[in-house]
């Protein structure tokens, strides 16, 4: 393919980019995505909101994103990501300096509408089709090179986060994120972003073949399904587990570790790929977050909530690198833009509705138990459409 002449091996000249790449999408996830499980509780208690409410505009932040990923696709497509990202980076950083100082739940909403805005061209939808362009064939190390070391955000930011707000208040705690993200990530986007992406041979107004396909839907749909149990459960994770009796600071070292928990998991997912065929591998790996959901339920508030919180971590690890390999393996890279950003569509509707609606069902009184047992069932559910797509 035209793409895989004019790329290099991530151990080369891309080293830069794949580490640059890692660092800020690190950063972003950790501030963007994990920070605001942590500071839930607090801000409840201070603003006298509802979990419901705070939740929403979450969730509606990452609908946004995702209904934006298609734009986001064709830009890395068409050699466009710097000024995007850059700009995004900016923008997200004003925007959490403002979530810092909110009174309202408009102007929160409106806070975070915008960040879903800045959100779709900073974070995996972004980053990663832009490392398999410039490292093919060598994507598959560079990937795993991203996504282990942003594996390490909720690690490191969700007992920071909560370090920060028992420290000085979940106002400051906030601020002092957006310093540390405008810090990192605009100046590491603007350097090692420099102009030379594969381009597409097809105009951005052309529709994409690959789309055509009835297995990329099917495929897609199943992805949806695990997204929902896997966003659903680590939304709800620290607030379970506060409920359970845990201090804010250990259920936060438990959201912590889901995240440590997917660097093995991307590990043993690289060991693997390429030697199971995916027709076997993929429904495998849908079935491990249905698993470990009962078990966390099951385990209540007692210490047997680490397995469980060990085996989630685990699942949704090797399921990032899972959806990256196998929409490659199936449509190449030419257009790996595109295709990502049309399937980012539809998984990213079921990470925006996942928590919301989880969160509305634990508090209709269904409780925990139910909703676990339902996010199970979806997940397994994935797990069969999956082996429908790739058999």
């Amino acid at each position: 393919m035209a793409d895989v002449a004019v790329s290099v091996p991530v151990r080369h000249a891309q080293r830069p980019l794949v580490w640059g790449l890692a660092a800020t999408q690190t950063v972003g996830y950790g501030v963007l995505f994990y920070a605001l499980p942590v500071v839930l509780v607090p801000m409840r208690d201070d603003l006298g909101w509802s979990r419901t409410t705070i939740v929403g505009a979450y969730s509606l932040a990452i609908l946004i994103s995702g209904l934006l990923a298609p734009v986001v696709g064709r830009h890395v497509d068409r050699d466009r990501p710097r000024r995007m990202m850059v700009a995004g980076s900016a923008v997200a950083t004003l925007l959490v300096v403002a979530w810092s100082q909110v009174g309202h739940p408009a102007v929160f909403y409106a806070i975070w509408i915008a960040l879903g805005v800045a959100k779709s061209g900073v974070l995996y939808e972004a980053a990663l089709p832009i490392v398999i362009k410039r490292s093919t064939p060598d994507h598959t190390r560079a990937l795993l090179t991203v996504t282990l070391t942003a594996g390490l955000a909720s690690l490191i930011f969700q007992p920071l986060t909560s370090r920060l707000t028992e420290a000085f208040g979940w106002r400051q705690a906030v601020l002092i994120l957006a310093v540390i993200h405008g810090a990192v990530t605009v100046p590491v986007h603007w350097a090692v972003l420099t102009p030379g992406l594969p381009r597409a041979r097809t105009s951005s107004r052309q529709p994409t073949p690959e789309l055509r396909e009835r297995r990329f839907w099917v495929l897609t749909a199943a992805f949806a399904a695990v997204t929902i149990t896997g966003y659903a459960a680590l939304v709800l994770l620290v607030s379970y587990l506060h409920d359970q009796g845990w201090s804010l600071g250990r259920a936060a070292l438990a959201g912590g570790t889901v995240g440590l928990m997917q660097l093995p998991g991307r590990f043993l997912f690289s060991r693997v790929v390429g030697t199971v065929p995916n027709v076997i591998l993929a429904p495998a790996m849908f079935v491990v977050p249905a698993v470990a959901v009962l078990a966390l339920v099951a385990a209540g508030g007692s210490v047997f909530v680490w397995p469980a919180v060990v085996l989630l971590g685990i699942g949704q690890g090797a399921m990032t690198l899972l959806r990256a390999t196998v929409y490659v393996d199936l449509f190449g890279t030419e257009r790996i833009g595109a295709v990502s950003g049309a399937s980012a569509v539809p998984l990213t509707v079921a990470a925006a509705v996942a928590p919301l609606g989880a969160s509305a069902l634990v508090a209709s009184g269904a409780g925990y138990a139910v909703t676990f047992a339902v996010l199970a069932a979806i997940s397994m559910a994935g797990a069969a459409t999956a082996r429908t797509a790739l058999r």
